[in-house]
Formats: structure tokens, C-alpha cells, sequence
């Protein structure tokens, strides 16, 4: 079993968006677990149990039971575990946490100097417990100059940690329209660019934790 937190120390980046498409997206049986106290990957679950739809199937249980609830997870042949972290402004405990339990971390980022400012902090972490890692840009517009010098700027960033950014996600609808669905884009939209982009996304991380690459 492959265990991936996603994280950032700040909100609002796309981790519960990325989460849940990796939890769907997957190949195998998965199980995801929302560490987030919103709680919307949870009631995203929940609302898609309540339509009959089995997969991702939900880890319930407090944050410093994670060791134990992986472990349960694997003993009952889940094939992938996913941890959407919360933003920590005032503390690492979870943050750390979910990241000490992973074998590969994703890190969502946006191109606003808040976000990008943000992240050397939650690598250094990342770094100091020793877990792999891979950036991704969500909101990517390529026809902006200030998107594609974020996104280089990312790439020297990440290199310079030894790790690799991930190809960038843009801004479409299809992400936001499918949540009222309790869906992701590549449920709700398959033949749309925002289920292509998740479809890529889920491929590297599949072909980066597997050693494909």
C-alpha cells in the first residue's frame, strides 16, 4: 500500500480538489482520510455513499490514530491510502504528522506570492522527516508571464530539494462544478480539460511512487 499526504501550510491551494481526484483516480481500492477540521472531503465522501458510489471509502478516526488506521487499511488490502491535510497557521502537529506516516507527499501551490511564499517551509518539513515530494501549480494559466515564471520558479525550487514539479493544473470549471456533484472533473466532465489535466496528474503521481518513472 502507497501512502500520500497532500499538503500545504496554506489554504486554498487545491488540496481537498487534488485528494479526492487522486482517491477516485487511482487504480485499486483506496481510502482517504480528512484531517481538515471543514471536514469537506469528509462530507464529500459521505454524500457520494449516500448515492451509492463506493470508492473512495473513508478512514474515520483522529489524527494521531493515523499510524493505526494505514495499518488497518493495509491489513484489509487498500491499495492506496490518501490524507488531505488542513492549512496550519498555528501549529505543525498535523502537518507532521500526516507527513511521518507517508511514503510520497503532494504540494499544491497557486501563483499568488502569499502561496508561493508559504511552501519552502512545508518542504523543509517535508525534508527533515525525509519523505519524497512533487510540487504542483494549480490555477495555471500559460498565457499569463507571471503564471509561467511562478511555474519555473517552482521547478528551481523543487530541484534544488531534490524533487520534481508535476504538470501544472489550470483553472476550469469542470473542478468546481463537479463537487456539487460529490464527483471530481474526471467523473463529472471526462472529455473535458480539467479530467485531462486530472488524468495526467494521477498518472505521474502513480508512475513517481511506483518507480516507473
Amino acid at each position: 500500500m502507497i501512502v500520500i499526504s497532500v499538503v500545504h501550510q496554506k489554504g486554498g491551494v487545491g488540496k481537498s480538489t487534488i485528494s479526492q481526484a487522486l482517491a477516485t483516480g487511482l487504480d485499486g481500492q483506496t481510502r482517504i482520510y480528512d484531517a481538515d477540521h471543514q471536514g469537506t472531503t469528509s462530507r464529500w465522501v459521505e454524500r457520494r455513499q449516500e448515492d451509492g458510489v463506493d470508492k473512495p471509502e473513508l478512514a474515520v478516526g483522529r489524527i494521531e490514530q493515523l499510524p493505526d488506521l494505514i495499518s488497518q487499511a493495509e491489513n484489509e488490502g487498500v491499495n492506496w491510502f490518501i490524507i488531505d491535510t488542513p492549512p496550519e497557521h498555528s501549529g505543525e502537529v498535523n502537518l507532521r504528522t500526516a507527513l511521518s506516516v507517508a511514503d510520497f507527499a503532494v504540494m499544491p501551490t497557486r501563483a499568488g506570492a502569499n502561496d508561493v511564499q508559504v511552501l519552502p517551509k512545508t518542504m523543509r518539513i517535508a525534508r527533515q522527516i525525509g519523505v519524497p515530494f512533487s510540487v504542483v501549480m494549480n490555477e495555471y494559466d500559460g498565457r499569463r508571464s507571471l503564471h509561467k515564471q511562478v511555474l519555473a520558479d517552482l521547478e528551481d525550487m523543487a530541484t534544488r530539494n531534490g524533487q520534481t514539479v508535476l504538470r501544472p493544473l489550470r483553472s476550469l470549471a469542470a473542478h468546481q462544478d463537479s463537487t456539487y456533484a460529490a464527483q471530481t472533473a474526471i467523473e463529472y466532465a471526462p472529455s473535458s480539460d480539467a479530467a485531462r489535466d486530472m488524468i495526467l496528474l494521477t498518472r505521474e503521481v502513480t508512475q513517481i511512487t511506483r518507480g516507473e518513472q
